[in-house]
Parts: C-alpha cells; structure tokens; sequence
C-alpha cells in the first residue's frame, strides 16, 4: 500500500460521497411526490394505511403503501394537571436519583476523590474519522 494507493481510494470515496448526496435528495423529492399521489389515487386499508395498486409489476412490486404509524407520549403538563386535580400527583410520581457530573468534578477539586477515581468515572474514550480536507 503506497501513496498511489491511498490518492486513488480517496477519489473514490469523494466521488461516492458527492453521488450518495445526489441521489439521497433525488429520493427524498421522489418519496415526497409519492406521498401525494399515494394520497391522492390510493384507497384505505382496514388499519389505516393508504394503498396504491401498481396494476402491473414495477421492479418487483405490485403496490405502494404510505404507512401509517400512531404513537403515543404523556404530555406531561397536561398530565400534571389531571393529577393534580385528582389529587394522585404524589402517587404516580417516582424521584430518580441522579449524578451531577458538576458536583462530581467539585469534589474531585475539593481533593475529596482522587485522581484515579476521577478517570474512572469519566474514561476517556476515543473515536476516529476519516475528514477530507481541501485545503
């Protein structure tokens, strides 16, 4: 493995990255017009989706579905006022205890951990990248 070698691996990994660029936005602009004509031309299916038959195979396909996905997540300030209310707010509240990196580095400089104890808790951890740089 030489120079050579590592000029030539980076024209190709510059050449895939721009390409990649290009045909994630052709597919996001595709998907895009999908939805609307999935919308437009497809019929609901019994758990809510909204299917498009194809009426022919296409790449291997017969239909297309726009998904629908539900998902649910407590709104906490409307949560709090029911429970309030309700007066249950004390009950269904449960106190997580939690570390404080601010008041563990203050004991650390209050020399009341030592140094050891100190990177043992916050190990340094290394990860990599290849940047290109064009200048």
């Amino acid at each position: 493995m030489g120079l050579e070698e590592a000029i030539d691996l980076v024209s190709q990994n510059a050449a895939l990255k721009d390409r990649i660029s290009e045909l994630t936005a052709k597919q996001s602009a595709i998907k895009n017009e999908l939805k609307e004509l999935i919308t437009e031309l497809g019929e609901e299916s019994d758990k809510g989706h909204i299917v498009l038959d194809l009426g022919c195979e296409v790449s291997g396909y017969r239909s297309v579905m726009r998904q629908k996905k539900v998902t649910t997540a407590l709104d906490m300030e409307a949560a709090e006022k029911i429970l309030t209310d309700l007066d249950l707010y004390e009950d269904c509240v449960t106190l997580v205890p939690v570390l404080d990196d601010a008041k563990i580095f203050q004991a650390y400089l209050d020399k009341k951990l030592t140094e050891a104890d100190f990177d043992n808790m916050f190990p340094a951890k290394v990860s990599w990248a290849i940047v290109m740089s064009k200048n």
